[in-house]
């Protein structure tokens, strides 16, 4: 054990309100292999949440499902995970009213916030999230509603793979951004063929970020022409599908890294939980802010749960300092769109 760890929780455990799952609310990752070492902090802390709260929580490898993988023809796992996570609600969980799909790497850090806030409500559909630090959705945690129409779009984007350039594609999480244009009205889409010609011809991670920035100012004018946004968040489909901004009070996950690993009460999952990133000199590298020494799974049902989260307290800082530093990001990623868009001289007709 560290000298800088600390057991601490943001309020009293008895002031935590434990709901019984009614709502058949299941959180998932899915994989293609047994071996999740890497994503054990992840793993633990997400599983421990879920005991807390009496949710559903599955890691699943999709090569002991070889029926369901049958049907999902996709090359790239990346893709071929959406059209497995369809199927699998169909057929394997269809009990299950709500579900939040999450990358191997997303773990809790802060056991107090319950799932219910981020729930999709009224006649939302699919929850989908900005990334922070670029233009990109996320790919790797989406809210569902589990039903035929939740399910027949991870279909679509699954096999949106077909469509994807003989290039440096950028995988599913690129494909996320031509996928989601197809449901803008044609006349938002008029001299949108710059951006198609960048995917195209992309090479490298620049490429792509140019090509994202595309899509997203042709997106950004759709929203704003037709009104189908807020403060919270950009609708598409009549609402169905609904798109969470950066800074909205409806995120559940942000990158670790963003902040010099501080987090804050604010915070509930992080992205990038890998050990292999832990003070490591690749893109992402984060430096360790939970320990696993004191974990006890049978401590998950008990009033002294919290006790599984042994904290670098070091890192602990204020809601407003975060939130600082994320405004940081998105003001130097908002002044790099800018100049993307003037560089393609793109004109919106």
């Amino acid at each position: 054990m560290q000298n800088d760890t600390k057991i601490f929780l943001i309020i009293k455990p008895n002031k935590i309100l434990v709901k019984p799952n009614i709502e058949n609310i299941t959180i998932i990752s899915i994989v293609n292999t047994d071996d999740l070492s890497n994503y054990e902090l992840a793993y633990q802390t997400t599983k421990c949440y879920s005991l807390v709260y009496g949710y559903d929580f599955i890691t699943v490898n999709i090569n002991y499902y070889k029926n369901i993988l049958s049907k999902c023809n996709q090359t790239d796992f990346m893709f071929k995970r959406h059209c497995f996570l369809s199927y699998y609600l169909k057929e394997i969980i269809p009990y299950s009213k709500y579900v939040l799909f999450i990358d191997a790497d997303i773990g809790v850090i802060n056991p107090t916030h319950n799932l219910t806030k981020y729930l999709p409500i009224k006649d939302e559909e699919i929850l989908f999230e900005e990334r922070i630090f670029n233009y990109e959705i996320s790919a790797g945690s989406y809210f569902v509603k589990n039903d035929v129409y939740a399910r027949d779009l991870l279909l679509k984007w699954a096999n949106f793979e077909k469509f994807i350039p003989n290039a440096f594609s950028g995988s599913d999480n690129v494909a996320l951004h031509p996928f989601l244009f197809k449901y803008l009205p044609p006349k938002y889409k008029n001299h949108s063929v710059v951006c198609q010609n960048l995917w195209e011809t992309s090479q490298t991670y620049n490429d792509l970020e140019r090509y994202v920035a595309c899509l997203r100012y042709f997106m950004k004018n759709y929203f704003i022409e037709t009104k189908n946004l807020n403060d919270e968040e950009y609708y598409l489909d009549n609402g169905k599908i609904k798109i969470i901004k950066k800074l909205s009070k409806r995120k559940w996950v942000r990158d670790v890294w963003l902040t010099e690993s501080k987090f804050s009460d604010n915070d509930f999952m992080l992205h990038g939980l890998k050990k292999s990133a832990i003070n490591s000199n690749a893109f992402a590298s984060w430096t360790q802010i939970i320990y696993l020494n004191n974990y006890n799974i049978s401590k998950c049902k008990s009033e002294t749960f919290y006790e599984n989260w042994v904290y670098n307290w070091n890192f602990m800082t204020t809601n407003v300092e975060i939130k600082m530093l994320l405004k940081n990001v998105i003001g130097n990623i908002d002044k790099k769109f800018h100049n993307i868009i003037k560089d393609l001289n793109i004109k919106i007709i």
